[in-house]
């Protein structure tokens, strides 16, 4: 577990809504209410399943979901948690049979993601938002560049990205190079943990401009004109409002791990314990996560 530490592209997303400058049309994001759940209480908590897609057209959920987590974010207290599921995560996909679990966006929408999340690890989920890497780049340069942290130095030329030990700014592009980047110890797992790294960033600039005059009202204006979304004005800025109060310094997060191996018809696959997914994820429900994120 790592205190104050997403997003594969995107996995910033459930507090992306909040945009300020309605002339930015990340026309594929889509933010949508669950068709199962209950009404809810922006005064109390949700659970949001956030979902970064590899598609490279208009619509995020004709890819596969690369990027996957789990979001509890608690009002009452301000805090959020995110538990990272592996991408690679072998599962039985309803109509498809054994599969990695990213692959149940295709196969399914985000029905059946929904689905597999909650039946992995009990929890149920209200909202899911998906989008691609572009659109969270250019969110990103909406929304002001991102500080993270960082404990180790690489590099991504493709997207001008020269990360140092500790503190580094970054604008879209390479924010979106931090999401992707796997080429280092640790490869997904720790892609994961850099994904959720930045949803700790994003919160904190949002934060920053709350008390803006305005900040609240536009940002939910600015999704209306340019969110998939089946929910209403009104419940669409109270959720803007809502996330507006999460404290960045309340976050906490955990990268679900279990072994690797090579598959001769998936290729590589990891193997999730469903009892310690479960054990994680429900400790995560009030947006703390206390106990050991580790199998």
């Amino acid at each position: 577990m790592s205190p104050g530490a997403g997003v594969a592209a995107v996995l910033a997303v459930p507090v992306l809504m909040l945009v300020p400058d309605g002339q930015v049309t990340p026309a594929a994001v889509s933010l949508l209410e669950v068709e199962s759940s209950t009404a809810v209480d922006f005064g109390d908590s949700v659970h949001v399943l956030a979902l970064g897609s590899d598609a490279t057209g208009a619509d995020p959920r004709r890819g596969n979901g690369d990027a996957i987590e789990l979001i509890s974010l608690d009002f009452r207290t301000g805090a959020a948690s995110a538990v990272g599921i592996p991408r690679d995560t072998v599962v039985d996909l309803d109509g498809v049979g054994r599969a990695k679990i990213n692959a149940g966006l295709p196969a399914g929408g985000t029905d059946l993601m929904v689905a597999e999340v909650e039946q992995l690890t009990g929890v149920d989920v209200q909202y899911v938002v998906t989008a691609g890497g572009a659109d969270f780049e250019k969110l990103v340069d909406t929304v002001g560049k991102l500080e993270v942290h960082s404990d180790i130095a690489f590099a991504d030329p493709a997207y001008g990205l020269q990360v140092e030990v500790g503190q580094n700014t970054l604008d879209g592009r390479e924010a979106r190079g931090f999401a992707k980047a796997r080429d280092f110890t640790g490869d997904d797992f720790a892609r994961m943990a850099n994904q959720q790294e930045l949803l700790r960033a994003i919160l904190d600039v949002l934060r920053g401009g709350e008390d803006e005059l305005g900040f609240v009202e536009s940002g939910a204006l600015a999704a209306l004109q340019h969110l998939d979304t089946n929910l209403s004005p009104a419940d669409l800025y109270r959720f803007a409002q809502a996330i507006g109060q999460l404290d960045p310094a309340l976050t906490t997060s955990c990268v679900l791990t279990g072994p690797t191996e090579l598959d001769p018809v998936l290729g590589d696959i990891v193997l999730l314990d469903e009892e310690y997914a479960a054990r994680v994820a429900a400790d995560a429900e009030d947006g703390v996560i206390e106990g050991s994120c580790e199998p």
